[in-house]
């Protein structure tokens, strides 16, 4: 009975580091986003930090996730071109629908 709580624990755990994998990139793309236009600041160079640090946010909740090794490059790598081509995508949207300055 104890080993089934175990395993309970561990599938809640890897639930709460998946949702953050998703949540943390565009929480923090979106607050710096809202932020820079709400303040008129508009310098693109805090467009790519935002981007940066959400990636790395990304990136330590996937390796939560995965084991250490050949599994954790191949992920990474696949994960930083395809978040990375999410978040410009949602930054632009963002932008558009909310501050309604669209390209």
């Amino acid at each position: 009975m104890n080993s089934g709580t175990t395993e309970e624990s561990a599938k809640v755990k890897n639930g709460a580091w998946v949702i953050a994998l998703v949540l943390a990139p565009v929480f923090t793309v979106s607050a710096e986003l809202w932020i820079t236009r709400s303040s008129f600041i508009g310098a693109s160079y805090w467009d790519l930090v935002a981007l940066v640090v959400a990636l790395l946010a990304g990136l330590f909740c996937l390796w939560q996730l995965t084991p250490q090794g050949a599994a954790r490059v191949g992920l990474s790598a696949v994960y930083i071109v395809l978040g990375g081509a999410f978040l410009l995508i949602y930054s632009v949207y963002f932008v558009c629908v909310l501050f309604r300055d669209c390209l």
